[in-house]
C-alpha cells in the first residue's frame, strides 16, 4: 500500500513538472492554502482546549454567588450614600456631622 502511494505521488509530481509555470504556481498556492487551513484548524482546537483548562471547575458555585455579591455591593453603596448625606463640611473645611453644623 505504501509503495503504491509513493509511486502515485512520484507520478503526480512528474506530471506537475511538465505543466506550464502558471499552473505550477496554482498548485503551490493550493498547497499553501491547504497547509494553512490545517494549521489554523489545529490551532483553534488547541486554543479551545487551553481555554477550557483555564476555566475554574466550580463555575456553577461562582455563578450562584453572583446575586448575593451584587446585593452586598448595593448595600455598601447605600451605606456610603447615607454616610455622605449625614456628613457635611464646616466653614473650616473639616468634616463634621450635620448636627454639629446646626449648632
Amino acid at each position: 500500500m505504501l509503495v503504491i502511494m509513493k509511486e502515485f505521488i512520484a507520478r503526480k509530481v512528474d506530471e506537475i513538472r511538465q505543466e506550464p509555470e502558471q499552473i505550477r504556481v496554482r498548485y503551490v498556492w493550493g498547497a499553501v492554502l491547504t497547509v494553512m487551513v490545517l494549521i489554523f484548524l489545529f490551532w483553534i482546537m488547541t486554543l479551545r482546549n487551553g481555554l477550557r483548562a483555564m476555566v475554574p471547575a466550580d463555575t456553577k458555585a461562582i455563578q450562584q454567588s453572583i446575586p448575593s455579591s451584587i446585593r452586598e455591593i448595593e448595600n455598601q453603596g447605600q451605606s456610603i450614600t447615607q454616610m455622605i448625606e449625614s456628613t457635611t463640611l464646616t466653614d473650616e473645611g473639616v468634616p463634621g456631622s450635620a448636627q454639629d453644623s446646626a449648632r
